[in-house]
């Protein structure tokens, strides 16, 4: 059951053998085929983008390539056939372009070529975003890799820098390498991780043995090979860690401080006090010293934290290192086989996030060159490579000053550079949420597509899911000011009739004066005093003001929102809105609730009364339901801990999917008055 027969050859490329564009370049791919048996191959086009939605197919016109008239009207096999397609993505992205030789008998042929369309950002000057090029550049030339890295929003590169003096060849590619990246503002880390196989082969050390082993072994024994490398490469490189990222031998040496001074010692005989790291475990306590050989400790850990786990580790490692220890954090990727693109990209870039917010130095991506990486060794990029640049040259020099709090809970963080904020925003599930951050907010995703946004009467309505997406061109100050917008009590005691007192307070942060006007927007039955002031403040001004708040009798206790609308001008005018959250109930006292329809066909409704004081309480209770009579239950000193009580509402499937009530009034003590709504389950 074996046949053999004839396939075509099939190449797909681009015209100018780059994988990188810019928008607005022209792209050419070319597609030519040989050995068609047929006499009219057809090839179809798609171009998918990173999560394999479909965005574009067609069929690509071809023309007959003749080398040998005599030859190819003889022979159909030697048939060559040539195609070219000028692309028309112009938007910035991740595209996946598919060219497929169909024939009389199906599908024979499929070649793919990604592509990324970046947009023309300006790079950054400074910034913590880097990679980590453990096994040098592979196959990959040092020149795409220079021209590629240089788009990739990083400014620091970790390299294998000791190599044999006597190849002259090699030396001169990396001397080359360090001073293109220079150029580009981009600093090489030297990895000293990979020794010569001679001095290995004199000291008998395997590939598999450790930087430890290695490094506390005699200077004299492994120092000779490492001074001329020193000597070429220290104007061009100031960093140099001992043994790769996930090298974590170190921690294990009786006295890692002292072999690690003996080794910063012999270094700087030609360095000059070289900044010196090593791999260091989350998990392993940082060795106490006075005055520490290392400049910086590289942490990861596999399998990767993710973005809590890393804030968790990172921000005590911070405040603990004291100011000569600069903590690198290492990103080691989710694996291809196991989660989607979407999964990645949003793992990454959350972790990313987290590392920046909580004050990592430096932040590497682990294995940057390979099929899991950010570039394949062919120098053609992965899904990762755009969502990796957009969070960097969107946090590079910018500093973390919190979160907003939205409508719809979305999680966010804004981060200021300047006059300039940027918000990175995602929700577990996909909502919509009104943000007005200025009039120059644009909203795009992890691959720099720009998002639609439509205008509200509050702002515009932009969409948040779990893939993190990106609004740039936002008003810092705007967005400063409504970050300030506090309430001083996120709780209120739920007694009815008397006047309750929060404070609200707002910073300006405009460098003008401002005047407008505040309206207050309570839950509907509320009544809020003053429900409209003027706001008059000078630049970086604070308010403080109070308000009055009441309930209704009938009022719902559990969390509510105060929407603010402001109407304020300082140099142009300005209006949006900013809600706080508030719960009716101080949370001591709270009724969890349950319904559901049991073998009698009646609603079972289970009321169970939480006492969190340190008392006594009592309480008289009512269940209210549509066309019903109301029933009554007590819980009369009760100790802290649940009370339950169950109401049994004959003919239950009616009162399925309607609204009911239970109200508890409270007997002495603090006169509260617990009222809930609930919607009646099955």
């Amino acid at each position: 059951d074996i046949r053999f027969s004839q396939i075509p050859r099939m190449t797909l490329e681009t015209a100018d053998g780059r994988f990188v564009y810019v928008a607005g370049e022209a792209i050419t791919l070319q597609c030519r085929i040989s050995g068609c048996r047929g006499p009219d191959p057809r090839v179809k086009l798609e171009v998918d983008d990173a999560l394999g939605r479909r965005l574009f197919e067609s069929d690509l016109p071809l023309r007959v390539v003749r080398d040998d008239p005599a030859i190819d009207a003889e022979r159909s096999d030697h048939q060559r056939v040539e195609g070219a397609w000028r692309s028309a993505l112009r938007e910035p992205g991740y595209y996946r372009v598919r060219a497929t030789v169909a024939g009389s008998k199906g599908m024979l042929h499929v070649r793919e070529a990604p592509l990324a369309v970046i947009s023309p950002a300006e790079h950054p000057e400074h910034g913590p975003f880097g990679w980590t090029l453990a096994d040098g550049e592979g196959t990959l030339p040092l020149s795409s890799l220079v021209r590629v890295a240089s788009q990739a929003g990083i400014h620091w590169i970790k390299f294998p820098l000791w190599y044999d003096d006597r190849e002259q060849q090699r030396v001169d590619q990396l001397t080359w390498l360090a001073d293109r990246l220079n150029s580009q503002g981009i600093s090489l880390i030297g990895l000293l991780s990979d020794p010569p196989e001679e001095m290995k082969r004199s000291l008998g050390l395997s590939d598999s043995d450790s930087a430890a082993n290695l490094f506390a072994q005699p200077p004299e024994l492994w120092y000779p090979t490492l001074e001329p490398v020193m000597a070429r490469m220290s104007l061009k490189v100031h960093r140099w860690q001992l043994g790769r990222d996930e090298d974590l031998s170190f921690a294990g040496l009786s006295d890692p401080v002292e072999v690690l001074t003996r080794v910063k010692r012999q270094l700087d005989r030609i360095g000059q006090d070289s900044h010196l790291g090593v791999g260091w475990s989350w998990i392993d306590e940082t060795p106490a010293a006075r005055k520490p050989p290392w400049s910086f400790l590289s942490r990861t850990a596999y399998p990767a934290l993710t973005a809590d786990e890393l804030a968790a580790y990172l921000a005590p490692s911070v405040a603990s290192a004291g100011p000569t220890t600069a903590q690198w954090v290492s990103l080691p990727p989710l694996s291809a086989a196991r989660y989607s693109v979407a999964t990645r990209t949003a793992d990454l870039i959350l972790r990313m996030i987290s590392a920046q917010e909580h004050g990592a130095d430096k932040i590497f991506f682990a294995s940057a060159l390979g099929d899991e990486g950010l570039v394949r060794h062919d120098g053609a990029p992965t899904e990762l490579l755009l969502p990796w640049r957009t969070t960097a040259v969107a946090l590079s020099g910018a500093q973390c000053e919190g979160r907003l709090q939205l409508p719809g809970g979305s999680e966010n963080r804004v981060f200021v550079r300047r006059d300039e904020a940027i918000v990175i925003l995602w929700n577990d599930a996909p909502t919509e949420e009104t943000v007005y951050l200025g009039d120059r907010m644009r909203h795009s995703d992890a691959w720099g597509r720009e998002l639609i946004t439509a205008a509200e009467q509050e702002g515009r309505r932009v969409a948040a899911g779990p893939l993190p997406t990106f609004i740039n061109g936002v008003d810092a100050a705007l967005v400063r000011w409504q970050m300030s917008v506090e309430l001083d009590k996120s709780q209120l005691p739920s007694v009815f009739g008397a006047p309750h007192t929060v404070t609200l307070s707002l910073k300006n942060h405009f460098d003008q004066a401002v005047n407008g006007q505040v309206h207050v927007e309570a839950p509907a039955g509320w009544h809020v005093e003053p429900e409209r002031f003027d706001l008059r403040l000078p630049a970086q001004g604070e308010a403080h003001r109070p308000l009055h708040v009441t309930f209704p009798s009938t009022a719902s206790c559990g969390r509510r929102t105060i929407r603010f609308d402001f109407d304020i001008a300082t140099d142009r005018p300005y209006r949006f809105s900013v809600e706080r959250p508030i719960e009716l109930g101080m949370g001591d006292v709270y009724i969890k609730i349950f319904s559901h329809l049991n073998d009698e066909g009646e609603l079972e409704v289970e009321q169970r009364l939480v006492n969190h004081t340190r008392g006594e309480v009592s309480f008289r209770c009512h269940l209210s339901a549509p066309n019903r009579r109301r029933m009554r239950t007590q819980a009369l000193r009760f100790a802290p801990g649940e009370d339950v009580q169950t109401y049994r509402l004959p003919d239950g499937a009616g009162l399925v999917g309607r609204t009911l009530m239970i109200r508890a009034e409270e007997i002495g003590g603090e006169k509260r008055i617990l009222n809930y709504v609930f919607v009646a389950e099955p």
